[in-house]
């Protein structure tokens, strides 16, 4: 089997490292599929990729061509991207396409219209609705108007559909899609790249001079849009309020000086506090050396439909992870498993007893890595492509 995998980001972004990437490794370990041709969107220049170690895996980006007005160099790119994918198909006579996201799910479905490929969606999330959610699509703007009728055409065209989490497959099925064709996938995790280190955590702690009774708190993500920004701060501030002893590792692709300004204006101690931009690769590291995650995803109604991979790589690691209500299958998780971490809301009172609940979790990272087996393994995301090409 040929399989034209469609990924809607650069391939070095953190996000195809981290979801892609072992999305790959782990197709081309499957017997039936004898070649995958991976897609990934660039919109930069790029002189090298991060890509799993290459045996069936081709990669055949597609460059996007940037113009001064954003809405028509997104026409641009459907069109080019879809002439792309058609091309490829037709030249490798492939015989199925997984795209990762509802937004390369919108593309996967132009493509079906065009030749027929059957084509799984992965990752399928409501993007129309998050995008409307937070400010960046208006109800009656064009891109919300057509991704809207794009997703919907994925629940009506799709071989499958795997959403993120349960609730969104509950969703789906108040909508009348066939629960056949649904499976829930949460983002999985290389649960032995994300393995604590002792070694690496005393590494990094010596070579910061940070004695074994210092809690340090590690966020890796970014501020806005989907993310949490002027709470951050807040959030950031509270702890080093509650914990006497507490230093901030930040990892994250933003302007180091953009954390500066958040962190500034709330008083967060800036020499207490580590800035990184780091390769996913690195990313465990820091996490042996910390002591519990921040995971600072905006609550919402639609956020419950999401599944964050820095929990599935916290977890992994053993650190309980201290997040809003509401956010995926994951805060369900916690209420049930406390040893996980623990929920707040967006209230100073809240976040307080949800750090003091946190500090009791702190070093049980044995059970709380057990989250990770049972959630976040990637045997589930092998089970799951065993579905979709046998």
């Amino acid at each position: 089997m040929t399989i034209v995998y469609l990924g809607y980001w650069g391939a070095n972004d953190g996000l195809s490292q981290a979801t892609i990437n072992p999305h790959l490794s782990t197709l081309q370990s499957m017997d039936s599929v004898d070649k995958v041709i991976y897609v990934s969107v660039e919109r930069e220049r790029v002189s090298h990729y991060e890509l799993p170690p290459l045996g069936k895996v081709i990669h055949r980006p597609f460059v996007s061509k940037s113009t001064p007005v954003r809405i028509i160099t997104k026409f641009l790119d459907i069109v080019n991207m879809r002439h792309h994918l058609l091309k490829i198909i037709g030249d490798e006579n492939a015989d199925l396409m997984i795209c990762r996201s509802s937004l390369a799910g919108a593309i996967g479905f132009l493509v079906h219209r065009k030749c027929g490929i059957p084509y799984v969606v992965e990752s399928f999330e409501p993007h129309a609705h998050y995008m409307r959610e937070i400010g960046e699509w208006r109800r009656f703007g064009v891109s919300y108007i057509l991704q809207s009728y794009w997703e919907k055409m994925q629940k009506n065209t799709a071989r499958m559909l795997v959403p993120v989490s349960h609730a969104y497959k509950n969703k789906l099925m108040e909508e009348k899609v066939n629960p056949q064709k649904i499976e829930v996938l949460a983002c999985g995790v290389d649960l032995k790249e994300f393995a604590f280190d002792k070694a690496k955590r005393e590494k990094i702690r010596n070579e910061w001079e940070l004695r074994e009774d210092v809690v340090v708190g590690i966020y890796v993500g970014k501020l806005g849009g989907i993310y949490l920004d002027e709470w951050a701060g807040k959030i950031f501030r509270e702890s080093f309020r509650f914990f006497p002893n507490f230093r901030l590792i930040i990892l994250s692709p933003m302007s180091s000086l953009k954390w500066k300004k958040l962190l500034s204006a709330h008083s967060v101690p800036l020499q207490k506090t580590n800035i990184r931009h780091v390769m996913h690769w690195e990313i465990p590291t820091y996490l042996s050396a910390a002591d519990f995650g921040y995971s600072l995803i905006k609550p919402s109604e639609y956020r419950k439909y999401c599944s964050p991979i820095k929990n599935g790589e916290y977890w992994a690691n053993g650190l309980p992870i201290l997040m809003p209500y509401g956010i995926g299958d994951d805060s369900a998780i916690i209420e049930s498993n406390p040893s996980g971490g623990a929920l707040f809301e967006l209230k100073s009172p809240s976040i307080r007893n949800a750090l003091s609940v946190v500090k009791t979790k702190i070093g049980n990272r044995h059970a709380i890595a057990e989250l990770a087996h049972e959630y976040r393994d990637m045997r589930k995301v092998k089970d799951v492509y065993k579905r979709i090409v046998y």
